[in-house]
């Protein structure tokens, strides 16, 4: 048994002596030559181009970008768009905004109304719920205040059911329709506008709302919130006003909308950059005229800080388009 564990103890000093590292001088790093050799080397990876002839609705879906880029813009001389108290400039190039074709969904409940308040549209218009027991018999008014002035809604408000989509004999509450256009200079600096609604001599809803102005496109103003001003749809060689707060704005993008054909999506492709002629006073004014009838379709001004331009593709949903008819 001793025998055997020297010649065991033997074999393992000799294992040892042969796998010892040999010195390294003036700090040289050895390298096995052979296991270098057998180190797969990584590969780059392969630019694969855009299929441009491609049909396939999912790989479009993927490389969908890259697809709109190969959409022509249709042959419309936008020269032709009038514009005054801007400069039209050629040095900026901002890409495409892309939106997709997508319901906007409501702004009414579909469960019983538990208090009285304001659900805000996607424009300036709101909707006032109202709970089932509401006495609607009584006139309803509605009253917008704000640090300057008072506005009473003039029409007769009509009151409407709030009915279960499946089942109409369903009713949750109550709710009417109000146009309200913010218009920055009828308040004064706070954008707060108190609504107070009432049944009879009863108060039944008492709240604030606050409004950020963007914009308004119009021939002819109102000076009141119940009277819609701005426009979505102007005609061909007609004159319009496009007004808007000027410290939020360096440079405003005319788009052109046009429809991928395979794809469920709106390009909306810059067509024009103007350099707006800043006023003193809070707002600017911009004349726009479409004056030809080659120019007739759909547009969307955007406004931006040149801090803050897009560097790559936008995607968003865009809801305040321009129809030139």
């Amino acid at each position: 048994m001793n025998k055997l564990i020297g010649i065991l103890m033997l074999f393992m000093l000799l294992s040892c002596e042969k796998n010892k590292s040999t010195p390294v001088a003036n700090n040289e790093i050895l390298i096995n030559e052979n296991v270098i050799e057998n180190i797969p080397i990584k590969q780059e990876a392969e630019t694969i181009p855009f299929d441009a002839t491609s049909t396939d609705l999912n790989y479009l879906e993927r490389n969908r970008f890259e697809y709109f880029k190969t959409i022509e813009t249709p042959n419309i001389d936008f020269s032709l768009i009038q514009v005054s108290n801007c400069i039209i400039t050629a040095d900026f190039s901002l890409p495409d905004i892309s939106s997709m074709h997508i319901g906007l969904g409501t702004a009414l409940p579909q469960s019983l109304v538990t208090e009285n308040y304001i659900s805000r549209g996607w424009r300036d218009e709101f909707y006032v719920i109202l709970t089932l027991d509401t006495d609607i018999e009584k006139p309803i008014t509605f009253t917008a205040k704000n640090s300057l002035f008072e506005y009473i809604y003039p029409d007769k408000i009509k009151i409407n059911e709030l009915n279960d989509i499946y089942d109409e004999n369903e009713i949750y509450g109550y709710y009417f329709e109000i146009t309200f256009e913010h218009k920055p200079w009828l308040y004064n600096n706070d954008n707060v506008w108190n609504i107070i609604v009432k049944s009879g001599d009863e108060e039944i809803l008492n709240d604030n709302m606050i409004f950020n102005f963007s914009h308004l496109l119009f021939n002819e103003l109102d000076n009141s919130p119940f009277v819609e001003n701005c426009l979505n749809t102007v005609k061909v060689n007609d004159e319009y006003k496009y007004i808007f707060k000027s410290e939020d704005t360096d440079i405003l993008v005319i788009y052109y909308s046009f429809l991928a054909d395979l794809l469920p999506y709106t390009i909306y492709r810059p067509i024009l950059y103007l350099l707006p002629n800043k006023s003193n006073n809070d707002f600017t004014t911009i004349i726009i005229t479409w004056s030809d009838e080659q120019l007739k379709g759909k547009y969307y001004i955007k406004r931006y800080k040149f801090n803050a331009l897009p560097i790559g593709n936008e995607e968003t949903i865009v809801i305040d388009t321009i129809t030139v008819i």
